[in-house]
C-alpha cells in the first residue's frame, strides 16, 4: 500500500514542472497556508451551499404538502368515518323494532347525511386548490 502511494506522489511531482515549483517558492509559508485553507473552504463550502439551497426546495415541497394535501387527507378520513357510521346506523335502523328508536336512527341518519355532504363539499374545495 505504501509503495503505491509513493508511486502516486512521484507521478504527481513529475507532472509539476520546475518552473511552477519556483513560482511557489516565491510565496511565504503563511500565504501558502492561507491559499490552501481558502481553497478548502471553497471546495467544501460550495457543496454545503448547494445542499442548503436543496433543503430550501425540499422545505417548500413540505410546506405545500402540509398546507394542501394533509387537510385533504384529513377530510377523506372524516368522510370515511361518517360513511362507516352511516352504514352502522342504517343496519341498526333496519333491525330495530321500536318506533322511538327508529325515529332516533332516522334523525341520526339525517345528521350524518348533512355531515357527509358538508365534508364532501369541503374535500372538493380542498382538492381543487
Amino acid at each position: 500500500m505504501g509503495n503505491v502511494v509513493f508511486q502516486y506522489f512521484r507521478f504527481v511531482l513529475s507532472l509539476i514542472s520546475q518552473e511552477s515549483l519556483a513560482m511557489l517558492s516565491r510565496y511565504s509559508i503563511r500565504s501558502k497556508r492561507v491559499a490552501v485553507i481558502s481553497l478548502l473552504l471553497l471546495v467544501f463550502g460550495g457543496p454545503g451551499m448547494l445542499a442548503i439551497s436543496n433543503m430550501r426546495l425540499i422545505q417548500g415541497g413540505v410546506a405545500d404538502f402540509q398546507s394542501r394535501w394533509l387537510p385533504a387527507v384529513r377530510l377523506l378520513g372524516n368522510l370515511r368515518a361518517y360513511t362507516i357510521r352511516y352504514g352502522r346506523v342504517v343496519r341498526d335502523h333496519i333491525l330495530e323494532s321500536d318506533s322511538a328508536k327508529k325515529a332516533s336512527a332516522e334523525k341520526l341518519l339525517a345528521d350524518l347525511t348533512r355531515d357527509i355532504e358538508r365534508e364532501g363539499a369541503a374535500y372538493e374545495a380542498a382538492a381543487l386548490l
